[in-house]
């Protein structure tokens, strides 16, 4: 299969988020608002506490 038959991925509602900061440059992460914890890859808990309560920040550096 060559580089430009390859299926592109489709975002979900966990990686949206992420799939449109690339469109614009950037890298979306998410962090948990109880513990602060940034993670990736794309989820719809937060992987150390479990929480839902997350938001979407844009890498710094």
């Amino acid at each position: 299969m060559s580089e430009s038959e390859r299926e592109l991925p489709k975002p979900t509602p966990e990686t949206q988020h992420f799939w449109d900061g690339t469109r614009q440059g950037e890298l979306r992460l998410q962090r948990c608002k109880k513990t602060g914890e940034v993670y990736f890859p794309p989820r719809h808990f937060c992987p150390s506490s479990g929480s839902t309560d997350i938001e979407i920040i844009k890498a710094s550096g």
